[in-house]
């Protein structure tokens, strides 16, 4: 129920000052919990051993040795968590010397790239709040540092950072004439209209933009009637204050709201500083790694013989979720099944889905599309925007009456703002294969997508 509903009768101060009491009771009832329980996990641990001296710190000069090449086509054997991927006797390449595989049991299975790792001090801003917009940062501006600013970059949610490959457009893309592109997907979880243009306009420096910009996104990105929580938890950051506090215009840069510090943010900063207070005292935080290991041990005697071992299944795709090669993508082999995806994930129908939910392409993300088109003119950079697929499955009704919406407005405005747009929504839409989840293209699916974009004519690969 709305908070609202309860002031009824008295003030919402009133409301807040008699809940507080209650507040703090729960609160120290929660403390006292956690203590216990901290108390009985250390009786459990084996005695720490004495430290000698502090650790040595991590030196982070080494990286910059570290190679920025990733193998265009990688061998080994299959990525196989619960038999989503096999071994192919085709090595997929778009170079054009090979045919693209369309039959799942020769579907190209290539060992993920690992990243390297970025220094996460040259982030002089500070954290904003999102931990892979902070990485991507520094792994792009380490990028540039050894490599050049490159000449692609692909922005966008997590659809740009599943749904385009760097290495298959680069090479596609030679196969075309145009060699030696450099390529970069700065893909974020969660980002929207707002988070691109903030990112291209205020945390990438005008001299580090690539001469075109690959927005890889959808109708979801430019819904300015749900709340947009991304940008929000990065306008409440370090990050960006800081950024503001050093910028004549940061003040005007972008609307982020009422900015003052509200119940929930007090209660954010109180719960910060006991987590740190907790942290400090406790008697198991130092060997976590030993806790979390003996109960996932203790789980996995649980799991019967014929069950597939939870070791293949839950490491795999932990290691599927979190490796970002380095050129910023996220290679994920995982193959959408209808039958199996929903007996583990409630069906959503498109009336119910949050990320459409009070749609509207008229508001604060249409207002980041008409200022970042006119920022990239104005630096004689290009801007395309691609609609990525989504599967037959989820564009239900409702979704479809959105998404034909999307494809009149982003028509116009493309138009109106001098910008690009690529349509390919329905590209692969009965292609499953081809998909991670019903909205998500996997590495087969980005493959497909990063032949499909080289090959577009309309696509202004050699500059404006």
């Amino acid at each position: 129920m709305n908070s609202r509903n309860f002031s009824v009768g008295r003030s919402l101060g009133e409301d807040t000052a008699s809940d507080v009491p209650v507040a703090l009771v729960w609160g120290a009832i929660g403390v006292l919990g956690l203590c216990c329980a901290d108390w009985g996990l250390g009786l459990m641990l084996p005695p720490k051993q004495a430290k000698e001296g502090k650790p040595a710190a991590i030196d982070m000069s080494s990286l910059s040795g570290i190679s920025l090449s990733k193998t265009p086509t990688a061998t080994g054997e299959a990525f196989n968590p619960s038999t989503f991927t096999g071994k192919g006797n085709t090595v997929v390449t778009a170079s054009g010397k090979a045919k693209p595989i369309m039959e799942k049991s020769s579907l190209p299975a290539a060992p993920l790239q690992p990243k390297a790792i970025p220094d996460l001090s040259q982030n002089v801003e500070g954290s904003f709040n999102a931990p892979q917009m902070d990485e991507k940062l520094a792994l792009y501006r380490q990028y540039v540092a050894q490599s050049g600013v490159p000449d692609v970059m692909v922005l966008g949610s997590s659809r740009a950072l599943r749904g385009v490959d760097p290495v298959a457009l680069q090479e596609a893309l030679a196969s075309q004439g145009f060699s030696g592109m450099k390529i970069f997907n700065f893909g974020v979880n969660g980002s929207t209209a707002q988070v691109v243009d903030l990112t291209l306009r205020r945390l990438i420096k005008p001299e580090q933009l690539p001469k075109l910009i690959v927005w890889a996104d959808g109708a979801r990105a430019l819904n300015s009637g749900r709340a947009d929580l991304t940008f929000e938890s990065i306008a409440k950051s370090p990050g960006y204050k800081q950024w503001m506090a050093k910028s004549p215009e940061g003040a005007k840069a972008l609307d982020t709201g009422n900015m003052k510090m509200g119940f929930t943010d007090q209660y954010n900063l109180l719960n910060q500083k006991l987590s740190g207070w907790v942290t400090g005292r406790s008697q198991v935080y130092e060997q976590r790694d030993l806790v979390m290991g003996g109960l996932f041990n203790r789980f996995a005697e649980l799991v019967p013989s014929g069950v597939t071992s939870t070791d293949s299944v839950t490491a795999s795709l932990a290691r599927e979720l979190d490796v970002v090669d380095v050129n910023g993508f996220l290679p994920l082999s995982l193959k959408f099944n209808p039958v199996t995806y929903y007996q583990k994930y409630s069906r959503v129908p498109g009336n119910h889905d949050a990320d459409y939910a009070n749609f509207s392409l008229q508001g604060k993300q249409s207002e980041a599309v008409k200022v970042l088109a006119a920022h990239l003119k104005a630096h004689r950079k290009s801007l395309v925007f691609v609609n990525l697929p989504m599967t037959a499955d989820y564009l239900d009704a409702d979704r479809r009456n959105h998404e034909d919406q999307f494809q009149q407005f982003m028509i116009q405005t493309a138009a109106t703002e001098g910008f690009t747009y690529r349509n390919l929504g329905d590209r692969f839409k009965t292609q499953n294969d081809y998909f991670s989840d019903p909205s998500h293209l996997n590495r087969y699916g980005a493959f497909a997508v990063s032949q499909d974009l080289a090959r577009d004519p309309l696509i202004p690969w050699g500059g404006q």
